[in-house]
């Protein structure tokens, strides 16, 4: 369930063996920030400043230009044993080396293998059912991901350091994509879906927001904290960009078939091997990008301090000022005399936590692979930290990648494949069925329950309007009938909330094909790769 993954390791005084060791093996090439052409390096070892450094001297440097700021960096990549190209870039000006790649090419040279268990993995035996669940595969992925990472530096750079390897304070993981591929009976199936996602109100997105993109086979969303995107894996397989042109150049290369593109039949027309093209036509692709600001957000927010006392009265009193702060806007906005009065009122300290919550919100933390004690407990509580007169905290600003805050990424990755879910269409006879049993329920709800306590008496649902209702959206998506002027948006939630009571979720109403699979789980995935028709390159050197 991860993709790309954006890894860093810091401190390149302490980590030059390793610059020297990518730069001794690359071909790459040392970009320059155009707009500082003098450039002096000034030799902390020596006390040498030199106009024209080598290859490595910029690696001990401290950088001086005429802009104040410069920006030189060496990138390169390498060509790994799946046939995957894994770019690294070496950053002097921020001191650090950068590996930015996906996963699963790199381990299968691509993405259609997902970054999860397989039955044809021999040092872990895992049942069908726990690599069907997509709860139970989520609950594997961190120790995956972290041996991964761990396997992946010794394998690059054993030959660099002892047995203790590399500090793993200096690694961090900058970015992390979550993914998962939806199977489809057929690329018409996977196409029909999409459409009626499209119809979808995205989250958190306003319908007029640029930020909203509908493309013919995709749907992408991205704010300032993370990009997340819906699209057909097939078209994407088939693009300009995609993995196909790539596959091909290997296979003429090798004058071989490493990967098996195309379908395989034999003389009598009998499908013997679904090829990667047909088998990427088939699904729809999820994607949510947790840049850092997004990670750090989710930290700050569910981790950070999380059983500290003073913390949790801290961000109380931000609530009570956040809440009383938005009811004087409003109140400003309609001109009623003296709206501050209710926010003048407030204690300076419960505005002075007010501002200190915001601050500690506001800072982005780097996610380490270790941490010290030290910083662990500094991350734990805020109690003993010293505070200015600006509100500025003395936060830690490094913390550990922590099987926690993955499971609050999974949280969030799991609502946006719930909020786009499609059910199957439910027509007008059944869900009018569905209303008289629920009108029946409440009146013998209302009649041995209720009887003579008025605030316990149910209301029954008007069958003309749940009718109009269903009509309506037979054809439209709740969203797209507030977009249309046809409902408010508080009708709109009148509506979800009746058809809550009768059973039904607003995206249930639109798929009229029964046999289109809407399951989030691997089944699909597992049917494909332990069936006698997969083309996917299963066989890799970290997961065997």
């Amino acid at each position: 369930m991860i993709d790309t993954i954006v890894l860093r390791i810091h401190n390149l005084h302490k980590n030059g063996k390793i610059v020297e060791l990518l730069r001794a093996k690359g071909n790459g090439s040392t970009l320059y920030d155009i707009k500082n052409p003098h450039r002096k390096y000034f030799d902390s070892d020596t006390g040498l400043v030199y106009d024209k450094p080598d290859d490595f001297i910029q690696i001990k440097a401290m950088e001086y230009g005429d802009t104040g700021k410069t920006q030189i960096f060496y990138k390169d990549k390498i060509l790994t044993s799946s046939h995957y190209y894994l770019g690294y870039q070496i950053r002097s000006d921020r001191d650090y080396i950068e590996f930015n790649f996906s996963i699963p090419k790199f381990i299968y040279g691509t993405n259609l293998v997902q970054f999860v268990p397989h039955h044809t993995e021999h040092t872990k035996y895992y049942s069908r059912n726990e690599i069907e669940d997509l709860k139970s595969v989520q609950n594997f992925t961190y120790d995956r991901l972290i041996g991964f990472i761990k396997t992946f530096l010794k394998k690059y750079f054993h030959s660099v350091y002892d047995f203790q390897g590399i500090d793993l304070n200096d690694v961090e993981i900058n970015r992390l994509d979550i993914c998962f591929n939806q199977h489809f009976n057929s690329r018409k199936e996977a196409l029909k879906y999409l459409e009626f996602q499209k119809k979808i109100k995205k989250k958190y997105i306003r319908e007029t927001s640029k930020n909203k993109i509908d493309w013919g086979t995709s749907i992408f969303l991205t704010t300032d904290r993370y990009s997340a995107k819906i699209y057909h894996k097939g078209s994407e397989y088939n693009s300009t960009e995609g993995e196909r042109k790539h596959h091909e150049k290997i296979n003429k290369t090798h004058k071989k078939e490493i990967f098996k593109i195309e379908d395989k039949y034999d003389k009598n027309g009998k499908l013997l091997c679904e090829g990667l093209q047909s088998y990427s036509d088939r699904i729809l692709r999820y994607e949510i990008s947790f840049r850092n600001a997004m990670m750090s957000h989710l930290y700050r927010k569910k981790i950070f301090a999380r059983t500290c006392p003073m913390f949790k009265s801290i961000r109380n009193d931000f609530k009570e000022v956040d809440s009383i702060q938005k009811r004087c806007e409003r109140l400003m906005n309609k001109k009623v005399e003296n709206p501050l009065r209710e926010l003048n009122q407030l204690s300076k300290e419960k505005k002075a936590n007010h501002k200190l919550y915001k601050s500690i919100m506001s800072k982005t933390v780097s996610f380490r692979l270790k941490v010290s004690e030290e910083t662990k407990k500094a991350n734990s509580s805020i109690q003993g930290m010293k505070f200015s007169k600006r509100y500025e905290a003395s936060l830690p600003l490094e913390t550990r990648f922590s099987r926690m805050l993955l499971d609050e990424m999974f949280k969030d990755f799991n609502s946006f494949l719930k909020q786009f879910k499609v059910e199957v269409k439910e027509n007008v006879t059944n869900a009018g069925k569905r209303v008289a049993q629920y009108n029946q329920n409440v009146d013998s709800f209302n009649k041995y329950v209720a009887d003579g306590f008025i605030d316990k008496v149910k209301s029954k649902i008007n069958p003309n309007k749940a009718r109009q209702v269903i009509m309506l959206l037979q054809t439209n998506s709740l969203d797209e009938l507030v977009k249309n002027g046809v409902i408010s948006r508080a009708t709109k939630y009148n509506y979800i909330n009746m058809l809550k009571e009768i059973g039904l979720k607003p995206n249930q109403l639109a798929i009229d094909e029964v046999h289109i699979q809407t399951t989030l789980d691997f089944t699909g995935y597992c049917d494909y790769t332990m069936g006698g028709f997969c083309a996917l390159p299963l066989a890799n050197r970290y997961f065997i």
